[in-house]
């Protein structure tokens, strides 16, 4: 008795004229470390398969898609908030999770949706392709969001029906996207200090605080000042708190920069070697 076992690790697509081999193994119950192996030819069956083009490999992407949500250049992971300053602005754009199997990546989007703005008093749809300023944006891949007074608002993008809406047997993802937006006075100044420990040494991580204060001088809560060892350490975000955890790996004189906005704090740390 002969026990079959065949994995497909992928599918094959065979278009007119081309052959493939299907690798079959074999084993019997009481030889579990013994496989024998075979090989098939696959011939190509009508009815013919197109070659992927630019409107199926679309399609495919669609159906691998996960989510989308709403991106800035600064972060184009997306997060709760778009924090503007009275009279800034910001692009926005759609970014899409596509996963096959168990590998994922972000990718822009090439849904065009339609944008709105929910209180144009606090931020409006910035001038595109020549039109005026408006709290909705159809047919645009982009939207740039001006704040026009303190307060908080949302915006939003609806995707047009994709081939993911269509697939059976699961939920497709959401086609109608939101995003809350944060207008606060613009920022006067940023400060960086440094919390523990008083003598940094490479290999460990060192707790710093970061704030952003307006123009009457009051702290901007939870303002997203990027924090990080200049000039190529990745910029990280502080807590609530305004805490944030920097990782330090290199022995010498280092730039912990923080910023916000065009505005920075810069502190010069000398970093000790590691005890071991």
């Amino acid at each position: 008795m002969r026990a079959r076992i065949l994995t497909l690790t992928s599918a094959v697509v065979l278009a007119a004229g081309t052959v493939a081999s299907l690798h079959v193994l074999q084993r019997r119950p009481d030889e579990p470390h013994r496989y024998v192996e075979n090989i098939r030819r696959l011939d190509y069956a009508p009815p013919p398969i197109p070659r992927p083009n630019a409107t199926t490999e679309g399609d495919g992407a669609a159906i691998n898609r996960l989510e989308g949500f709403i991106a800035e250049p600064d972060l184009p992971l997306g997060g709760p908030v778009v924090w503007l300053g009275v009279g800034d602005s910001t692009t926005l754009f759609i970014q899409d999770m596509h996963c096959v199997v168990d590998a994922c990546k972000v990718r822009q989007s090439n849904a065009v949706p339609t944008w709105s703005i929910d209180d144009s008093s606090v931020a409006i749809l910035g001038a595109l392709y020549g039109r005026r300023p408006s709290t909705r944006l159809p047919g645009s891949r982009i939207a740039v969001v001006v704040g026009r007074r303190v307060g908080r608002t949302a915006v939003r993008a609806f995707l047009p029906l994709s081939a993911a809406d269509t697939l059976p047997g699961r939920t497709p993802p959401s086609s109608a996207l939101r995003r809350t937006v944060n207008v606060t006075l613009p920022v006067q100044r940023v400060k960086l200090e440094l919390i523990k420990p008083d003598t940094l040494r490479a290999e460990k991580s060192a707790l710093f605080r970061a704030y952003a204060f307006d123009k009457s001088g009051r702290r901007i809560a939870g303002a997203p000042v990027q924090v990080n060892v200049a000039p190529e350490g990745l910029p990280q975000v502080p807590d609530k708190h305004g805490l944030v955890l920097l990782a330090l790996e290199q022995v010498g004189r280092q730039t912990i920069v923080a910023s916000l906005r065009g505005r920075s704090d810069t502190m010069v740390m000398q970093v000790l070697p590691p005890t071991r």
